[in-house]
């Protein structure tokens, strides 16, 4: 994997929280939630989001 020969021991993303297709189109490419936005920033009109990461290695 391109990632790991540049040296990047992880991959990071964010997917907004309502979106389930695509927390599940990275959940079976190896990624996992983390975090997730605080409450508060729907307050202000954004949508939340999660932190999604997963190991860099040659064998993904």
């Amino acid at each position: 994997m391109l990632s790991f020969l540049w040296g990047f021991e992880y991959l990071v993303l964010r997917a907004y929280e309502d979106d389930y297709g695509a927390q599940k189109l990275y959940r079976n490419a190896g990624y996992k939630v983390v975090s997730s936005d605080p409450h508060w920033v729907t307050w202000m009109g954004r949508r939340r989001r999660v932190l999604m990461i997963k190991q860099s290695n040659l064998h993904n």
